[in-house]
């Protein structure tokens, strides 16, 4: 059965968040940057940030999209720690 444009537009808007959450839960457990006198800071304001942004967007947060954010997390991290031991 054909779904109407308000289905299909209604569809499109819930894409958006989900795909800002999926970036804001993977980015703290890949993001390279670290510099200064104090190379822990980096990772930490990043994190702040992404966790500041997603309770912002907590109401679109499903189950379902945690699992898939922390399923890529651990394929980049690992397809990034790969190449060091060869």
């Amino acid at each position: 059965m054909a779904r109407g444009p308000s289905e299909r537009l209604a569809g499109r808007r819930a894409l958006l968040p989900a795909a800002c959450l999926l970036l804001l839960l993977t980015l703290p457990w890949v993001q390279p940057f670290s510099a200064g006198p104090s190379r822990n800071a980096w990772p930490w304001l990043v994190s702040l940030a992404c966790a500041a942004l997603v309770l912002l967007l907590h109401r679109h947060l499903r189950p379902r999209l945690l699992l898939s954010a922390m399923l890529l997390a651990a394929l980049l991290s690992a397809a990034m720690a790969l190449p060091q031991y060869f």
